[in-house]
């Protein structure tokens, strides 16, 4: 066999994109920058619901979570709570007094989130490939939020958490169908150097949010701006073309 028959076939998107070039920069810069505000999601619920005191305000209460009940010389649980605000204004567990014994349902919501990052992750890949990672990634963004505003708007504890999930489903599948659509426009030779960039991004956002949430100590403001923080993104996607791959 001749070494031009064993010559590897060439790239034909390398041949028609050529080498980095400014504009493949750009894209995948737009690309880049949806990591932050995905770290965001995934690190929120330490800061969207802290501990913090509280008392019970319930007749006869013998601690914060127990209360005498005079007829039967026996404790039960307190039903009504008031949350110690020097701090944290606002917060998951003082809006739906999550503490005592409903605080095992605070311990099971990141076991709940992260299953919907795995439905997202597998989900939104098999409708990236078939129907475009654009697309895909207008879909994923416009769910995320309106999941995320209308999770800092909710009063009902249980659509909170529904919210919150398909909010992290969409999440981590567009970080996903982000960097592929971006590493799909390079060349083989710079995709290694590029893909570790946009990994710089994550601990970026995990720097940045901690110092967010200290100044704001609000759980529905945090998960406005969560949410708006994402539209600039939404419509930067427009501005994206679909992968040539």
């Amino acid at each position: 066999m001749s070494a031009k028959a064993k010559k590897e076939p060439e790239d034909i998107v390398h041949l028609a994109l050529g080498d980095l070039s400014p504009y493949q920069i750009l894209i995948n810069v737009s690309c880049c920058l949806i990591y932050v505000p995905v770290a965001w999601q995934m690190i929120c619920m330490n800061f969207l619901g802290p501990k913090s005191e509280f008392t019970c305000l319930d007749s006869n209460a013998i601690d914060e979570c127990n209360v005498l009940n005079l007829e039967n010389n026996r404790t039960t649980f307190c039903q009504n709570f008031e949350h110690d605000k020097s701090y944290w204004s606002l917060t998951v567990r003082q809006k739906w007094d999550l503490v005592c014994e409903n605080d095992k349902w605070y311990n099971w919501l990141n076991s709940i989130f992260m299953s919907g990052v795995a439905v997202g992750v597998i989900g939104f890949g098999v409708i990236s490939d078939r129907f475009g990672r654009k697309i895909t990634s207008i879909i994923g963004l416009t769910i995320q939020i309106t999941a995320t505003l209308a999770a800092a708007f909710t009063h009902s504890f249980g659509l909170w958490v529904t919210l919150r999930w398909i909010a992290m489903a969409s999440s981590m599948s567009i970080l996903t169908v982000r960097y592929v659509l971006g590493v799909e426009f390079l060349s083989g030779k710079n995709r290694a150097f590029i893909g570790v960039g946009f990994l710089t991004a994550f601990p970026i956002g995990i720097i940045v949010f901690p110092i967010i949430a200290n100044f704001l100590r609000n759980s529905f403001h945090l998960q406005l701006i969560m949410g708006l923080v994402n539209i600039p993104l939404l419509i930067s996607v427009f501005f994206v073309p679909e992968s040539p791959r």
